[in-house]
């Protein structure tokens, strides 16, 4: 299994492939440990069937078993 936005060399070697949305598709904000946040706008929407890496890992953890539930941290700068 391989979670990419590109087929690539390992992607093509998987059994499955999920996609997963691109920097150029996602909007965020994000931080480096520096004292200036920096705001990133999508180019383009996502193709709908696509799904954040954090919605695929949180998936998967509740298809275990046992299930592994991920906690989702509260931002301190508004909605994620």
């Amino acid at each position: 299994m391989v979670v990419d936005a590109f087929m690539n060399d390992t992607a093509e070697r998987a059994d499955l492939v999920l996609p997963v949305r691109s920097c150029s598709s996602s909007r965020r904000r994000r931080s480096y440990l520096h004292e200036y946040v920096q705001y990133v706008a999508a180019v383009a929407p996502p193709p709908p069937e696509v799904r954040t890496d954090l919605w695929i890992v949180t998936e998967l953890g509740k298809r275990l078993d046992p299930p592994v539930l991920m906690r989702r941290r509260k931002s301190a700068c508004g909605p994620p």
